[in-house]
């Protein structure tokens, strides 16, 4: 292991591994030989894009401004504003969450993760009734959309949290199935550095 953190079979130590490139990038090649580099690229894809929304500040609102007169005096208008973190996808960041959908969503994506039908019509419908499924995607892949089509109702705003469930049940996959081998792998690493130096 190239970094003094120890991690151990528990999900503290699996979120660690995420936040730590080195070691995250050694749980991607993992994942090659696991034949599960799917899960740990669409968790990738969702680090990078919550990480550019904070690098631009695009998870905040514009400020409101809030007007508050004082009634001892007309005169006298107090001014307070405050900022709200907005639940809706902001327009900047559309693109890469339909990129996301496109290489991990979508039946038959090119990297299509391991969730169920249910998770996967429910984030189709959200991305529908946003109007974010353009015709070239619905020719591609018209049968899976129509169960989300026959449900559009009017333009909805499409929200950050659409790929929470999908996110919720790789996380747990990849701790069951995959992480485990991983950790098992890196210990032979270290006990294989050591042999090597003595």
């Amino acid at each position: 292991m190239h970094h003094d953190a120890k991690l151990t079979y528990t999900i503290e130590s699996f979120y660690t591994m995420l936040d730590d490139p080195i070691l995250f990038e050694e749980f991607k090649q993992y994942c090659v030989h696991d034949f599960s580099l799917e899960s740990a690229l669409f968790l990738e894809a969702l680090k990078n894009v919550s990480r550019e929304a904070m690098a631009n500040k695009l998870l905040l609102t514009p400020k409101k401004e809030i007007r508050i007169i004082n009634t001892k005096s007309e005169d006298n208008i107090q001014t307070q504003t405050e900022t709200t973190n907005s639940l809706e996808v902001p327009s900047q960041l559309i693109p890469k969450y339909v990129e996301i959908l496109r290489i991990f969503i979508l039946p038959g994506a090119a990297f299509e993760i391991n969730i169920s039908s249910e998770i996967q019509t429910e984030i189709l419908q959200a991305f529908q009734t946003a109007n974010l499924i353009d015709e070239r995607m619905e020719s591609i892949y018209g049968d899976s959309l129509k169960i989300a089509h026959q449900s559009k109702l009017e333009k909805a705003i499409l929200l950050r949290n659409v790929f929470d469930a999908a996110k919720s049940h790789i996380v747990q996959l990849s701790f069951m199935n995959t992480f485990d081998g991983f950790l098992n792998e890196q210990k032979n690493k270290t006990v294989s550095s050591k042999e090597t130096t003595v």
